[in-house]
């Protein structure tokens, strides 16, 4: 991933830039070995610190993202709680098969096509299945819906509670 950071275009070309400017001061270097040798690489040695701090921030930046990108898949795979064999488990939602008895808590969401075995005040919204999720936004306009508009006739129940 740190090698990676060199097949940009601009770091290859100062690279390369850092090498002519290696190879200017060798050649002064020859015609003038009085002076110190940092005095005719210093541009060479600053280009290629530049071009390692650029390759080393972009190397951090990389694995920061993709830890985060890890986390938020992680976050983001739904999960089940399932008993099997009389054992409560929470799996990934798509590990979910039939014959699997899944266990909802309150505010869970339901991870595959189930049929509900027992159950203890149970509530489902069922407002994004029948597209009154809007509905929902608006408090205020589901009175006026059920005042005008017999839902029965589209949904087959006698209210939106």
């Amino acid at each position: 991933m740190f090698l990676e950071q060199f097949k940009n275009v601009f770091i290859v070309l100062l690279i390369v830039a850092a090498i002519f400017s290696a190879g200017i001061g060798y050649y002064e270097w020859l015609l003038d070995p009085s002076r110190s040798f940092l005095e005719y690489y210093t541009d060479a040695i600053t280009i290629l610190v530049i071009v390692l701090m650029v390759a080393v921030t972009g190397f951090v930046q990389e694995y920061r993202a993709e830890n985060a990108l890890e986390a938020l898949k992680r976050l983001a795979a739904p999960k089940a709680k399932v008993i099997r064999v009389g054992e409560a488990t929470t799996i990934p939602a798509r590990e979910v098969v039939p014959g699997d008895i899944v266990a909802l808590e309150t505010g869970d969401r339901v991870p595959a096509d189930a049929r509900v075995v027992e159950s203890i005040e149970l509530k489902a919204n069922e407002a994004i299945l029948m597209s009154f999720s809007w509905l929902e936004r608006l408090p205020f306009l589901v009175g006026i819906w059920k005042q005008y508009v017999p839902v029965a006739t589209f949904a087959g129940y006698d209210s939106l509670d």
